[in-house]
């Protein structure tokens, strides 16, 4: 009998987070329930990956994170491993571990457990591609996890090809007021010394870990809201925003308008509604790459619609436009339908080229 994981549930806390090199900790708890199919997970084999009843596995990155410790939880039960052991092997990069226990878990029809890993990291400087990083000028903490980067910033299933539901729970001092992630935020709770733990609900479905993420900011910042009625999905509502810095240049009007007439386009091209509640776009200062498509959280590089001192770039409202018709491509190509890295980028570089146009 193998183990299936169907949720990953992540708790930072970031309260101590203002330059690169803060630490942080929390908890990752991965859920699992035993797979009645074969094969029980996509590639588990190529992968190395292959969970039993006594024998949990997880990635992370020992450079960036430290296990604290781990347990596995069964209804009223806590199961102690025995062992934490590094799976061997070239392609996991030293990446990949195994909690062993001396025991197994009740693997019956309808059971479940969650693997419960108490760790610490430290925060990463800007465009740097290290999970979690800072942007200390800007009061910014936020995340880059392609295409295995999810393993620098916390115990988790990152593998390309192993997918599972991702829900995300950030603890922030109380001065950052912007803080978003890839779903709307479920719940929101103020502790005793006046941070804030702000809760997302899970995804909807088992994306690409690269895909997720999140955003804070204790910086003064802009924005522009509305809402996207698709009426192929019988008028149900997408809340759309964009934001950038209060001091950023970057024109969000118009990013606000590509993205809402991206929607729209996108949705009768496929013929088929995006069923999220909610797509975020945000302007990061000084990303390492031009745009990235988070899952109902983009990011994009501020220097793609800002005009620098002898730069070359002729049209720049064209360049944020073809950029964000992309990003947003993604969403149907890429995120939710998993296809090779040169297909989903060719996909929509045409795409951006003629709904851009």
């Amino acid at each position: 009998m193998l183990m299936e994981p169907t949720l990953l549930r992540v708790h930072i806390d970031l309260r101590q987070v203002k330059k690169p090199g803060d630490p942080y900790t929390g908890t990752s708890t991965i859920c699992f329930s035993p797979s009645f199919e074969d094969p029980p997970f996509l590639c588990r084999e190529a992968q190395g990956w292959s969970c039993q009843p006594d024998r949990f596995m997880f990635f992370a990155d020992k450079s960036h994170v430290s296990i604290q410790g781990a347990t596995v939880v069964q209804g009223k039960k806590t199961f102690k491993p025995s062992s934490i052991e590094k799976v061997s092997g070239a392609a996991q990069e030293g990446c990949l571990f195994a909690v062993n226990l001396a025991a197994p878990v009740a693997s019956d029809y309808g059971t479940s457990c969650e693997l419960q890993i108490k760790f610490s990291g430290t925060a990463a400087a800007q465009g740097s591609f290290l999970g979690v990083y800072t942007i200390p000028q800007h009061d910014i903490i936020t995340s880059f996890f392609e295409v295995t980067h999810e393993r620098k910033a916390f115990p988790c299933i990152d593998a390309p090809s192993l997918r599972v539901p991702f829900e995300l729970a950030l603890q922030v001092r109380k001065e950052y007021e912007t803080v978003l992630g890839n779903t709307e935020v479920a719940d929101e709770k103020q502790s005793g010394d006046g941070s804030r733990i702000v809760k997302f609900g899970a995804t909807q479905m088992a994306l690409p870990a690269y895909v997720h993420a999140f955003f804070c900011a204790a910086c003064p910042m802009q924005s522009m809201k509305g809402t996207f009625a698709n009426a192929l999905n019988g008028g149900s509502e997408m809340q759309v925003a964009v934001y950038a810095t209060k001091a950023s240049k970057f024109p969000v009007q118009l990013a606000f308008n590509t993205t809402m007439s991206s929607l729209e386009l996108l949705s009768a091209f496929f013929d088929l509604p995006l069923p999220q509640t909610k797509l975020d776009v945000v302007i990061v200062p000084g990303m390492s790459i031009a745009g990235m498509e988070h899952d109902g959280l983009i990011s994009i590089n501020e220097d793609t619609g800002v005009k620098k001192a002898g730069g070359l770039v002729k049209n720049l409202d064209e360049q944020v436009v073809q950029l964000l018709v992309h990003e947003v491509t993604h969403h149907w190509i890429g995120n939710w339908v998993g296809v090779p890295f040169a297909m989903k980028e060719g996909v929509c570089q045409i795409v951006e080229q003629c709904l851009g146009d």
